[in-house]
């Protein structure tokens, strides 16, 4: 067999713009009027020259879009998706139906509209605490529903359907958390324990409005009550929908776990590996203390031990990377997917390709690997289809066989490699960017006897 040695043509350096994968940004932390992460263009800065920025994440509340009974509102979201989608952002999205944002930002902190507690749906008021400055405590100005409440479920169900036929299926839209239960629709409720039945009716919700769309629960929702844990993570990998963890990095759970990373609840995540991409979310930045973010390493960790595709901070972009560029640079490629090809073996009748992937992840999707042989005379075969990326395990080697549908013919072979995703998007891989041209490495010439 002729052989073409990649080895001299890694490029593992470069930050590589791929689909499907890598940082986003907290664009709407919590709720419209809630200003933080996008109101000061010195602190976000160039957020282009963020490594491996590829999503915008938008937390609103129900009442930013549906501030009256029957009234639905998406001007604000389509005005982000218009001017950041031009820029090649894609976009993540989470309706909150309870928040404990507080009075000095300006906004409602009742995160569901006025009119469905008017109608009657039950819920509890409580205190809210500023979270920068404790001292500060604001007297029943939160407003909790309960999460399992005919009159709540109904509007919540309307409003998520609306939101379902305005963006199910939009190509600019990466994925959907589930964020109707819980504070910031994290899981976490004040007081009240609900029963499995309540949480599949909101999991039911998400999924019937958006059967198109990547779905995430968090782990918070899955540990609700431990009692049945395992069902319900069962009930969401049969639903296709994968787990997100919000949030890394905070304190109590660093304190206090067995390892180095800050992962609360390993074994919730171990049944998705295989299956859905990881999603990953770490605490406010300014929130972190040092003695946990430890020059970013337990984060880094957690994202390896995770296997994560995707993972998000809240913080200004230009700050963030002040403090934290060669974290986020180092992380963007290995987050998700990374391939490197090896080596490409060719005789007349098939060859051998070896394949890195050098990601914390496996390819959730099978991205088509296809090779170009072009002969002395400039023509070309057609381009063969060698191989899938579905193949490709994470943090590891993958040597795979493919056999040509006829022989190819003696001689010698400039050759091309490329690697799609099935609406043709390339994947760019650990190559020198210039060996690539035309959506194609060029990666050298073969002997073919």
């Amino acid at each position: 067999m002729g052989k073409i040695d990649l080895y001299a043509m890694r490029d593992e350096k470069t930050v590589l713009k791929n689909p499907h994968k890598g940082w986003y940004w907290h664009y709407i932390d919590c709720g419209y009027s809630r200003p933080r992460y996008r109101d000061d263009k010195e602190l976000i800065g160039d957020f282009t020259a963020f490594p491996g920025l590829g999503q915008l994440y938008l937390r609103f509340d129900m009442v930013d879009i549906n501030p009256k009974k029957g009234v639905y509102d998406f001007s604000y979201l389509d005005e982000i998706m218009d001017e950041y989608g031009k820029l090649g952002y894609s976009f993540s999205l989470r309706m909150c139906t309870y928040q404990t944002n507080v009075r000095r930002w300006g906004n409602n902190p009742i995160a569901t509209p006025d009119y469905v507690i008017k109608e009657g749906a039950k819920g509890y008021y409580y205190d809210i605490v500023d979270p920068f400055d404790s001292s500060k405590r604001y007297e029943g100005q939160a407003w909790e529903p309960d999460y399992s409440d005919e009159i709540f479920l109904r509007y919540a169900e309307e409003a998520m359907m609306r939101l379902g036929e305005k963006y199910d299926g939009d190509p600019r839209i990466e994925l959907v958390d589930i964020g109707t239960f819980g504070k910031y629709g994290e899981g976490h409720t004040e007081n009240n324990i609900y029963d499995e039945a309540v949480i599949k009716r909101h999991i039911d919700i998400a999924r019937k409005a958006f059967p198109k769309t990547l779905l995430y629960t968090n782990d918070a929702m899955l540990k609700h009550n431990k009692d049945f844990s395992k069902s319900l993570t069962e009930y969401c990998l049969s639903n296709d929908i994968g787990i997100r963890d919000d949030s890394i990095c905070v304190t109590w759970h660093a304190l206090n776990s067995p390892s180095y990373d800050t992962i609360h609840s390993m074994y919730l995540f171990e049944p998705f590996f295989d299956k859905i991409p990881v999603n990953i979310e770490f605490a406010h930045n300014e929130l972190i203390r040092e003695d946990v973010w430890k020059d970013g390493y337990t984060a880094m960790e957690s994202l390896k031990n995770t296997k994560a595709t995707y993972a998000g901070f809240h913080d200004y972009p230009g700050r963030f990377l002040e403090k934290n560029r060669y974290f986020a640079e180092y992380c963007a490629n290995r987050l998700g997917y990374w391939f490197r090809p090896d080596f490409l073996e060719l005789s007349a009748s098939g060859g051998r390709i070896s394949i890195t992937n050098l990601g914390w992840a496996p390819s959730y999707r099978d991205y088509e690997l296809t090779l170009w042989l072009t002969d002395c005379g400039g023509r070309s075969l057609s381009p063969i289809k060698i191989g899938g990326s579905s193949a490709w395990k994470e943090q590891s080697t993958t040597v795979s066989e493919f056999a040509f549908e006829k022989a190819v013919p003696a001689g010698l072979y400039s050759v091309a490699i490329a690697l799609h995703d099935a609406d043709g998007t390339p994947i760019l891989m650990a190559l020198d960017g210039k060996y690539y041209e035309n959506g194609k490495y060029n990666i050298g010439i073969i002997e073919i006897k």
